[in-house]
């Protein structure tokens, strides 16, 4: 889809519903863009309610063979519930975020401001919430935020499957860190690995 095309009405993503195709903006940066594909496809695959539709997206991205549909549902998710905190809070939660990862959400947040057109979204955002209650949505607009209540009883129930981080106690702490993770003064060089680094010239020219 044609960057900004959706986004200036504060939206990412739809499924046309005559011909069953899912449309993402083009403007979006790689991680939204997969996180809103997610939820678009699970409409296309039936789902219709919003709210169900995140929640499948969330579950098949994070239980996908791509560590990069892991990583943007992932990152989606986090700051869906970083934004139930006070401000500060919130501030400090995504501050807690790699640095990528920020630079992910700030980028996000860059593209949207760029193309969005306020009062056209506000118009469009109440037409769109009576639109979702003559479907059956009784919430409209307001069913997107459940979504992230969906997400917590699928934890609760098992449905999804968070990673589990081994604890560390005195005996396990070798197991766990492995050499390339050790302090460096915990690394000793042989002899034999000395002579085999290669010194560098310092002409040389970086990957482009």
């Amino acid at each position: 889809t044609p960057p900004g095309l959706f986004l200036f009405n504060s939206t990412s993503g739809m499924c046309f519903p005559f011909t069953l195709e899912p449309h993402v903006d083009g403007a979006l940066p790689p991680h939204a863009f997969v996180s809103t594909s997610a939820h678009e496809l699970a409409h296309i695959a039936g789902i219709c309610g919003e709210a169900e539709a995140s929640f499948v997206g969330y579950v098949s991205a994070l239980n996908s063979d791509d560590p990069f549909a892991r990583y943007s549902s992932a990152l989606d998710i986090y700051e869906r519930l970083a934004s139930f905190l006070p401000g500060e809070e919130r501030k400090k939660a995504l501050e807690q975020l790699p640095t990528e990862a920020q630079q992910d959400l700030k980028e996000e947040r860059e593209i949207v401001n760029k193309y969005r057109v306020k009062w056209f979204s506000e118009i469009s955002w109440k037409a769109y919430d009576k639109y979702l209650k003559t479907q059956g949505v009784k919430e409209g607009v307001r069913d997107y935020g459940r979504a992230t209540n969906l997400l917590i009883a699928g934890i609760r129930k098992g449905i999804i499957q968070l990673p589990k981080l081994p604890e560390i106690t005195p005996s396990n702490t070798e197991e766990i860190i492995s050499p390339q993770e050790k302090p460096l003064e915990q690394l000793e060089e042989t002899p034999e690995q000395i002579e085999t680094i290669p010194e560098k010239s310092g002409t040389e020219k970086p990957n482009t």
